[in-house]
């Protein structure tokens, strides 16, 4: 017997058949896709280089921060409570390396394409609404405390005045295999990648 389980990214079963081994399989015996999985199919050949980031356990990791510290310092949020897939030119990259943690860090800095900057404008619009609403409810002395994104990634940044720019880059941080720490297409030594430039896509929260 064999069984065919798909699932889609929130783990929902698309198709659980389990076929026999002496039915042949043709086109009036096994599962007919939906018009939303071809769209979604088509999406993934179109705008992911034919590769979709899936769990086991499903996508969904929930709105709280995962680090959190004084107020709104070094605080990271989820953009919407599931883990994507971000695909876009990787603008450069660095190696990051904690003494104190003990912590190794391939930084990877991509400007998302056309289908994936709502990874970007969304999160960054809802902070800038954010830091609004806290601007009206406190003095200005204090609006040093409010949300804002000052400290945000910029490859170019976005001209919105002549004196600032707002974040054009999303970070994808991965934490390598200590065994592929040292790589030809990540190298730790030179903390520079050859893939700079090249369209790439990386799947995480």
């Amino acid at each position: 017997m064999i069984a065919l389980q798909l699932r889609d990214r929130g783990g929902s079963s698309f198709f659980d058949v389990s076929v026999l081994a002496e039915r042949p399989l043709t086109t009036a015996t096994v599962p007919v896709c939906t018009v939303e999985q071809m769209r979604s199919w088509k999406f993934i050949n179109d705008q992911q280089q034919g590769v979709a980031g899936k769990d086991r356990v499903g996508s969904r990791i929930g709105g709280f921060p995962a680090e959190r510290l004084f107020f709104d310092v070094d605080t990271w949020y989820p953009a919407d409570g599931y883990k994507h897939t971000l695909c876009g030119r990787l603008h450069h990259f660095n190696f990051y390396n904690s003494f104190i943690s003990n912590e190794d860090d391939w930084n990877n800095f991509f400007k998302p394409r056309q289908s994936h900057q709502f990874l970007l404008f969304s999160p960054l619009f809802a902070r800038l609404k954010w830091g609004a609403q806290c601007r009206k409810k406190i003095p200005e002395s204090a609006w040093r405390l409010c949300p804002g994104v000052d400290s945000w990634h910029r490859c170019n940044g976005i001209p919105v005045s002549p004196e600032g720019t707002l974040p054009d880059c999303r970070e994808a941080e991965l934490e390598p295999n200590g065994s592929f720490m040292e790589n030809p297409w990540f190298p730790r030594s030179i903390n520079a990648s050859p893939l700079e430039g090249c369209d790439l896509c990386a799947y995480g929260a």
